[in-house]
């Protein structure tokens, strides 16, 4: 038969080969991917100036905010040395340098052994495992620590820092698999990958981040898969480095404050109809008032109702843990706390999973862990010092907390504690008292208020992506009511005041606050502008404002 005389190809065998390339393309994606996982990109390199005064200048990040710090090569005579290495936790999240974990903490070891130490912070906000390790690999190469603290985790879900999530959205097949996975025949073929299911469209942008979901996040189970494998491999090296160094090793459990602050971004676990699901939401959103009304048992059989529509929802366990905090059962409330998270979409702490991944590496190498969360994993009762400025920062008062759980490890961790040492944490010179080491620091009351005023900012944050915002503003009005105006341009209070501002529709106090926030130096206005520019409900209350950003202005938005 000639050429020409061939018959055309069916409709049906169209859609067979059309189906075959579909899946072998698919299976191609996967294992480009696959491979990607297997090879994650080193960590990028941070800048270091080696000074003829025997110092070196570390820039441990560059962007969106300098972190720069200034060390000596060799330490002092006669003093140990201790490096911290971590995140935002260790820096201090821009708490003056004066109150930080290594702050409290080398009082401590000095009270412990009776001799001098020197810590160094080596904390940098937003920095992923794979950062703390290129920094931990320099400083045992550089500085000549006696002991290193490692405390990491928080930042491993966040995309812009985990290597596996980079390399997955730089490249052109996962830019591929994103456009497959859109379609109805890709959410079909790779639906026993993930975790959610899929269905119904994206939320809006004003209804915040955390509004519930259907589509997956960004996190399908092979890539959460991926960034946990990235962040155990990061830390199994950083124990390598510290055993060919010979310098001892101590590892952090990284804690959170969930009880507090809920989830992130909600997503169902099962397939539901509209109906469903706003009958769900509205069920939450009733409990958190009735929750804020102290009516108790109101909120649990609405719980109840909520959960034979969907038992597997982060914002779900949140409220179940806040009922159980306001009925004294706080073992309870820390469950329903991790539960949470385990159910949570686009995690940005450490859940329990990456934690299990820690504890799993600590056991198989024989390292120290000590574990922050029996001092710090509570909501204080009423008229108790919060121990936190939002999800994850500690508190002044936290900080000293947390030190002191460390120093107490740190007298246990071969080739660095003692017998002695462990024998003075019961001793009548240890713990220190918290009000004589914040005046042996220099910290003020008025430094302690003004950081307090931190929390309103966790508060008006957080309320950019809950589910149900009131309560995180309520508790900022009430404090921003309680402060003099005088005290308002403060820089916490300013930056919560914009956001209050937008979030209430009022746009006078917007621009006021923006310019007081302006003046207030180039960091926290930093912060501001990528707050309003980042957040999907804060660009939607700027445009019922009539407001936009450009570049460091806010302006009038030109009429449609």
């Amino acid at each position: 038969m000639s050429r020409a005389e061939k018959q055309p190809v069916s409709g049906l065998k169209k859609a067979a080969i059309a189906l075959a390339a579909t899946v072998g393309m698919l299976a191609a994606v996967e294992g480009a991917l696959a491979w990607m996982d297997r090879f994650p990109p080193e960590a990028e390199s941070f800048r270091r100036v080696f000074t003829e005064a025997g110092n070196v200048e570390l820039y441990l990040w560059e962007k969106p905010v300098d972190r720069h710090v200034t060390v000596s090569i060799e330490p002092e005579q006669g003093q140990r040395r201790v490096v911290v290495v971590g995140a935002s936790t260790i820096e201090g999240f821009h708490l003056q340098r004066r109150s930080t974990i290594s702050k409290h903490l080398k009082p401590m070891l000095d009270t412990l052994f009776r001799s001098r130490h020197e810590v160094l912070n080596l904390g940098a906000s937003g920095v992923d495992a794979a950062r703390v390790r290129a920094v931990t690999e320099f400083a045992l190469e550089e500085l000549s620590p006696d002991l290193v603290i490692i405390y990491s985790g928080h930042n491993q879900f966040m995309a812009r820092f985990s290597t596996s999530y980079l390399s997955r959205a730089a490249s052109p097949v996962g830019a591929l698999l994103g456009v497959v996975q859109s379609t109805r025949m890709g959410r079909g073929l790779i639906g026993g990958l993930r975790r959610r299911k899929t269905g119904a469209p994206p939320a809006a942008p004003d209804e915040g981040q955390t509004a519930f979901r259907v589509l997956p996040s960004s996190k399908m189970e092979p890539a959460r898969d991926a960034i946990l494998d990235d962040y155990e491999e990061e830390i199994e090296r950083i124990v390598r480095a510290c055993d060919d160094a010979n310098v001892p090793l101590l590892l952090c459990r990284p804690i959170s404050n969930g009880i507090e602050y809920g989830p992130f971004v909600s997503a169902f676990s099962r397939e539901l109809s509209v109906a469903d699901r706003e009958r769900f939401t509205g069920l939450l959103q009733d409990t958190a008032s009735a929750v804020r009304a102290g009516e108790l048992d109101r909120a649990t059989a609405l719980l109840d109702e909520a959960q034979a529509i969907d038992p597997e929802v982060a914002e779900f366990h949140h409220l179940r843990g806040a009922v159980a905090w306001r009925r004294g059962d706080d073992g309870s409330a820390r469950d329903f706390d991790r539960h949470k998270w385990a159910c949570d979409d686009s995690p940005r702490v450490a859940s329990d999973i990456l934690i299990a991944r820690l504890e799993r590496v600590a056991r198989a190498t024989g390292t120290p862990l000590v574990d922050l969360a029996p001092t710090m994993e509570r909501m204080p009762r009423e008229g108790e010092s919060r121990l936190f400025l939002d999800e994850v920062h500690p508190s002044v008062i936290g900080q000293f907390l947390m030190a002191r759980d460390i120093a107490i490890a740190c007298a246990g961790v071969p080739g660095f504690g003692s017998p002695e040492a462990c024998a003075r944490v019961d001793g009548p010179t240890f713990p220190p008292d918290f009000e004589q080491q914040c005046r042996k620091l220099g910290i003020t009351d008025g430094f302690r208020r003004n950081a307090r005023q931190m929390g309103v900012l966790g508060d008006v944050n957080h309320a950019c992506f809950a589910l149900v915002p009131e309560p995180y503003l309520e508790r900022a009005r009430t404090v921003l009511a309680a402060t003099p105006e005088k005290d308002r341009r403060t820089t916490w209070l300013a930056l919560a005041e914009v956001v209050l501002g937008v979030l209430d529709g009022d746009k006078q106090r917007v621009l006021t606050r923006f310019e007081h926030a302006r003046a207030l130096g180039p960091v926290p206005f930093q912060k501001l502008l990528g707050t309003l520019t980042i957040q999907p409900r804060l660009q939607a209350g700027l445009e019922r404002l009539g407001l936009r950003i450009e570049g460091e202005a806010l302006v009038e938005a030109p009429a449609e």
